[in-house]
């Protein structure tokens, strides 16, 4: 995360929030490519079993650890895959863990299966600058800081010796603000937040299978999505649903 980006970020949300429109020109957004996007954006948070973060952590792993053989050894991961695969084999080796589990994680970290970032990744890596793709480095860049922020908040209440149950006042009190539930919510239930995202998610898939991609408009969107709009807006969830664990 290069903390220096975020100025840039809020000079352009500045611009974008009180610059009239139109002005030197209009910003122009397409809206199929909008809804790859939030798509895209909510599926690199869908928490497991084990994880609340399972899946954009893989994604971080695996391009951390390509950047450090890309560092220590000066060839490129893509560029040979044999001797990128063995370096790989030692440090999976270091975490002892079974043969098939081991199997799996070199496959992922080895872009063998799920060779693609999330579009997110690439995003994240532009500047504010560019008008035609700002608003998604931007918001890329927050989702990562999300991530990252979420986390930390999460070690520093597990060393400070607390629970979830310990700060139940504030993300209940949270919740119930931002409209994410009504009344009291059990620890246990909070991924269960990511149901609603996935019901969303699925709804905007069934808008894309009965539109071609002209169809996809703003207007047709917030007609036939206007309820699923607003919660997608919601990403207050993956906070609670990250610290609350």
């Amino acid at each position: 995360m290069d903390l220096r980006t975020f100025p840039d970020d809020r000079d352009a949300r500045n611009v974008s929030s009180y610059r009239p429109d139109g002005i030197p020109s209009s910003w122009y957004l397409t809206a199929a490519d909008v809804l790859n996007f939030v798509r895209d954006l909510w599926s690199v948070f869908q928490p497991s079993v084990n994880s609340r973060f399972d899946d954009i952590d893989r994604h971080i792993l695996r391009i951390a650890l390509e950047s450090t053989f890309r560092g220590r050894t000066g060839t490129e991961p893509g560029a040979d895959r044999s001797a990128f695969k063995a370096w790989l084999q030692s440090v999976v080796d270091y975490q002892s863990f079974s043969p098939e589990i081991a199997a799996s994680w070199i496959a992922v970290l080895n872009r063998e299966t799920v060779p693609d970032d999330p579009t997110i990744f690439s995003c994240s890596a532009k500047p504010a600058e560019e008008r035609e793709s700002s608003h998604f480095s931007i918001i890329s860049r927050a989702a990562l800081l999300l991530r990252i922020a979420s986390g930390a908040t999460a070690q520093l209440v597990e060393r400070s010796g607390l629970t979830a149950s310990s700060i139940e006042f504030w993300w209940n009190g949270f919740g119930q603000a931002r409209g994410l539930w009504e009344g009291q919510r059990e620890v246990g239930t909070l991924t269960d937040l990511w149901a609603d995202i996935e019901e969303w998610l699925e709804q905007i898939r069934d808008f894309e299978t009965k539109t071609s991609h002209a169809e996809r408009t703003f207007y047709r969107i917030g007609n036939e999505l206007g309820r699923v709009l607003p919660d997608l807006a919601s990403c207050e969830r993956v906070a609670v649903w990250g610290i609350a664990d």
